[in-house]
This record gives C-alpha cells, structure tokens and sequence, in this order.
C-alpha cells in the first residue's frame, strides 16, 4: 500500500499498487563504482523497468523509480522536482523539506509514500502481502520485497556488490570518513547475511532474483548474468511493432455506445 498527497484537495490518500506490474522484470540499481563501467544506457530502452536506491541518479539518471529510505536531506534535492520518475518515499518524511527547496517533501509531482514497520518481518513472511514494508535498516532488502509486492517476478541487482572501498565508496564523487565506512560495510555484511537467509524463500515466492554485478559478494548465492545479456532477455519478450498497414482507422472502428 502507498500514499500520495492530493495538493488540490490537501489529503493523503491511499493507493494500492499490489500486483501492478504482475510478472515483469526489474532491474534494481545500487551505487557500487562498478557501475561506471557498465553499459548503463541499455536500460534506457524501451521496455525495460528500473529501481534506482538513494542516490544513484547521480550516475543513472532515468529509472523507472527511485526509492530513498533515508531523511531527504541525505540525497540530492533536485530529483524530488523530477515529475518523469516515480519518486518513493518513507511516509515520516513527508512533512520535510529536500536539500535547496521551499515546500515540503508531500507536495512534490509523482511521489509515493510508505509506511516501515521494524522487525515485523522474518524470511519466512518477508514475502506476503500487507500495508507496511520491511525495515532492516538497509534499502536493499526494502527494494526487495517492494519490487516482489508490485508483481515484478525477475529481479536483476545491477551495482550490488555490498563491499566498497574508503576511496572510491560510490559511483559518484561522494567522500566517507572511516567511521561512516565502518557503518557502510557493517550495513553490506548485514544485507549479505540477509540475502542468505531470504534465497531459500524466492521459490515459493515464484521470484527469480539474479546478479549483474561482477565481484558482487551476492555471486556467491546468486546466479550471474551479465547487463547486457539480462537486457537481451527481457527485450527478446517484447513482441515486434504492429505494422502501420495493419492499424486500422477510427472511422471504420467506432465504438459504439451501449443501449
């Protein structure tokens, strides 16, 4: 279940999106550097449906969704003005105000909120329906169980790699001091140990989720597919243009009206 703010009418009104995108593919973008040497660009194309976590828009600039589970001022506050992307936010976060901007977090164009119950969940009913999502203190198992919610059935992890270096921590130019990189990493060990507990559970879940990250410790539980051939993949079920010959004309195609 989400929520959205009508600014016309000043109400929070709920929307239920379960299902929504029943049985389709996502590809869920973390920040890992390895990023930057992957063929980004490919899901851009048509057909192909991307979550990206806090601030990877930094690097991929067009998802499909974006999900932050952070204070906005831990992210960039110009991607709340993005009405061309599905903005996904904590519900507790809705009265405050993004980095740079003027108005609350509630009054920007196509944003969704949700609501985080702790330690509600355990893997063995991480994956079932109901109002609040998990929270383990980490975006990565939230994206999970948010994508399987929404009906994506394939999930491929592009820029997960849950390990990072005090150089060279994201894909952007953002610096950690060692204590934030300890905290980073400890968050990393925890997603992994996670991921662990939830695979056995993807079966009855009819969720496949595969790796697109090389070097990613997940390769150690998940199957490995290269970007651009999971981007074939998902293409290669998208069927070919109608032919312009075959369209017909609303002229000889009324709809008529019911008596």
């Amino acid at each position: 279940m989400f929520y959205r703010w009508r600014e016309s009418e000043d109400v929070l009104e709920a929307t239920d999106l379960g299902g929504a995108y029943y049985d389709e593919t996502l590809f869920i973008i973390g920040g890992h550097p390895s990023i930057n040497d992957q063929p980004l660009e490919l899901l851009n194309l048509p057909g192909v449906m991307t979550m990206a976590l806090n601030n990877v828009p930094y690097t991929f600039r067009r998802p499909t969704f974006w999900l932050t589970a952070d204070k906005p001022n831990c992210y960039g506050g110009h991607f709340y003005h993005r009405a061309d992307m599905i903005k996904l936010a904590r519900s507790d976060t809705m009265l405050d105000v993004p980095n740079n901007a003027d108005r609350q977090l509630r009054s920007f164009p196509n944003t969704l909120f949700y609501e985080l119950k702790p330690d509600k969940y355990e893997p063995e009913n991480f994956f079932s329906e109901g109002n609040d999502f998990v929270w383990w203190k980490s975006v990565f198992p939230l994206a999970l169980q948010m994508a399987w919610r929404l009906g994506f059935r394939r999930i491929y992890l592009v820029g997960c790699a849950f390990w990072s270096t005090v150089i060279k921590p994201y894909a952007w130019g953002t610096q950690l001091s060692m204590s934030n990189h300890r905290y980073t990493q400890t968050t990393y060990d925890e997603d992994i140990t996670k991921l662990r507990k939830l695979s056995p559970y993807f079966d009855a879940a009819a969720l496949e989720v595969i790796s697109c990250t090389p070097g990613s410790r997940a390769n150690e539980v998940l199957r490995y597919t290269p970007l651009a051939d999971a981007v074939a993949q998902v293409l290669k079920g998208m069927p070919e243009p109608t032919p312009l010959e075959e369209l017909k004309h609303s002229s000889v195609n009324e709809i008529k009206p019911e008596a």
